[in-house]
């Protein structure tokens, strides 16, 4: 699975792009649309789902000095640069995240957000039957 989405070069943002093997459309493939033609496969969604899910995985303990303390990745108010919520979700799969039942964007963050057990690294992963 890569973590290589961008903003959509023809609608630009709030609109991203990614491949079929990207997290995005792993993780969330109903909130993921193809785009018709391209090849390699394309996908769009919208970049404040990824957000999203980058925010609900990331370590939110403003007393934690690591890169990935929100503190140190934000920009402006409403979003997070790309390459933070790409390290973001790498390290979560990397920690051992992961999804049995991949649906959407909503129902992903949902489950992040409520059906987690804390780990060492500070990552967490989605309980089995949650």
């Amino acid at each position: 699975m890569s973590s290589r989405a961008r903003d959509d070069p023809d609608l630009g943002a709030p609109h991203a792009r990614c491949l079929s093997d990207d997290a995005m459309r792993v993780l969330a493939p109903l909130s993921c649309t193809p785009i018709a033609g391209l090849v390699p496969p394309q996908f769009t969604f919208l970049r404040r789902h990824y957000f999203w899910l980058a925010v609900t995985l990331a370590r939110c303990d403003p007393a934690d000095d690591s890169a990935l303390s929100l503190d140190n990745v934000c920009y402006g108010i409403h979003t997070l640069k790309w390459n933070a919520t790409h390290d973001i979700l790498a390290r979560a799969l990397a920690a051992g995240f992961s999804v049995t039942t991949p649906t959407d964007i909503y129902r992903l963050c949902r489950a992040v957000s409520t059906d987690l057990e804390p780990r060492a690294s500070g990552y967490a992963t989605m309980r089995e039957g949650g």
